[in-house]
């Protein structure tokens, strides 16, 4: 990964974005809308490299971020199961609030993960082969949550332990550079509506027991120049055998684009959710407390106003089933979100 990709913070700027992460952790549960000042001392340089990301002339859609962990790695929690969860007010929740706040809004969806604002990314007995956060098994190159009309902008991950034989690995993938491994005729097709994506199991259900499905979509959207990606290795398919073969010949560039990057306690990695599939390489978990164990958050730029009145509880998504029909129809509270805060602002 290149040098413009990385940002690491010094020791006096990691040593104030623990101090401030530690103070807002709290929040993340009940009201994240009370982090209010506290942006304000966020190093800047780790500001900058975030609001970087969210800007129209932006160039690098993810970026990792080298914030140390303010501990030891025996001082840490087991990492988390069902059955032992995480403890709250832990200072990587402050810290991943903080992240998507200064990238647009923090959010979570009531379908999934009960509508937790903070995921836990960790191995759970007996579903090592799921598709989703609680696996070990590989897992594709995906969009997060390419069934739903709101999905996230950013997905934020955060290390907090790896897995012992140290071999799993984040894998990343932008759509901006596997376009140039396909030909027009191919692009062409990527851009009908002839996609259909299943909802991810973490998603569960529907009142027949089967997965429901969304769709037709794109697979690309945006311009040419900077075209944008809605795909998932294992829940996208084609209704016609030309759009089967174009999905097939994305994936290949996908995974001949892909860098792996493996993540160390404390490292961060952001990712622009339109433009960035990401995966996962395989691991065993020993279930004995030290397995490995991310962080998860999701940012949307800006909700849209006649959402909010809408949510369960505060910054989380409601059900599918609960959704206005069209979203385009509710106008979109864009606020900061994208821009730079100036020294001295409040939210």
């Amino acid at each position: 990964m290149g040098a413009e990709n990385q940002c690491t913070l010094d020791r006096r700027e990691t040593a104030a974005l623990h101090e401030v992460a530690c103070e807002v952790a709290e929040l993340v549960p009940g009201d994240p809308d009370g982090v209010g000042d506290a942006l304000d001392e966020v190093p800047a340089g780790l500001r900058r490299q975030l609001t970087a990301l969210t800007g129209p002339g932006r160039t690098q859609p993810y970026c990792l971020f080298d914030v140390a962990a303010p501990e030891p790695l025996s001082a840490l929690p087991p990492t988390p199961t069902a059955d032992s969860p995480a403890p709250g007010g832990h200072w990587s929740a402050g810290l991943l609030l903080l992240v998507a706040e200064i990238l647009g809004d923090l959010i979570g969806y009531a379908d999934e993960n009960g509508g937790r604002l903070i995921h836990e990314v960790a191995p759970e007995p007996g579903m090592e082969e799921y598709i989703q956060n609680v696996g070990a098994s590989s897992l594709g190159l995906h969009t997060e949550n390419v069934h739903h009309p709101l999905r996230p902008d950013f997905v934020s991950l955060l290390c907090l332990r790896q897995d012992h034989e140290d071999v799993a690995a984040l894998l990343v993938s932008s759509v901006r550079e596997a376009v140039r491994h396909l030909p027009p005729e191919t692009l062409d097709v990527l851009r009908e509506p002839l996609f259909h994506s299943l909802y991810p199991t973490s998603f569960g259900l529907d009142a027949q027991g089967q997965r429901p499905v969304s769709g037709p979509h794109p697979a690309l959207s945006g311009s040419r120049a900077a075209p944008t990606i809605r795909y998932n290795t294992h829940n996208t398919s084609a209704s016609t055998q030309q759009g089967t073969d174009a999905l097939a010949a994305l994936r290949t560039a996908l995974e001949r684009t892909a860098r792996r990057l493996r993540l160390r306690p404390g490292q961060l990695a952001v990712l622009d959710n339109s433009v960035v599939v990401h995966g996962r390489t395989a691991f065993t978990p020993r279930y004995d407390g030290r397995d490995r164990w991310l962080r998860r958050c999701y940012a949307v730029r800006g909700l849209p106003r006649g959402l909010r009145g809408l949510m369960p509880r505060p910054r989380v998504i409601p059900a599918l089933p609960s959704l206005p029909t069209s979203l385009d129809a509710l106008a979109v509270e864009r606020g900061t979100a994208g821009q730079p805060r100036p020294e001295g602002s409040t939210r």
